[in-house]
């Protein structure tokens, strides 16, 4: 392998990682957003603590299924 085709395999490598951890990124805020639109339905009135327990729960649930 020469070393032009080294240097395009190794862009090619870190391209492809920074597109998991960007996709890995786009799919936690995708969740924050899913739960918190499900919370604002489910709660008229929200203080800190509750937010974050009924989040913790939400993620819970959607890692058991």
């Amino acid at each position: 392998m020469g070393i032009e085709a080294m240097s395009q395999h190794k862009v090619k490598e870190k391209t492809q990682d920074l597109s998991d951890h960007l996709e890995k990124e786009a799919q936690d805020v995708f969740d924050l957003f899913e739960g918190y639109t499900l919370l604002r339905r489910d709660y008229s009135r929200l203080d800190k603590r509750n937010v974050i327990e009924a989040y913790i729960d939400f993620r819970r649930e959607k890692l058991c299924k």
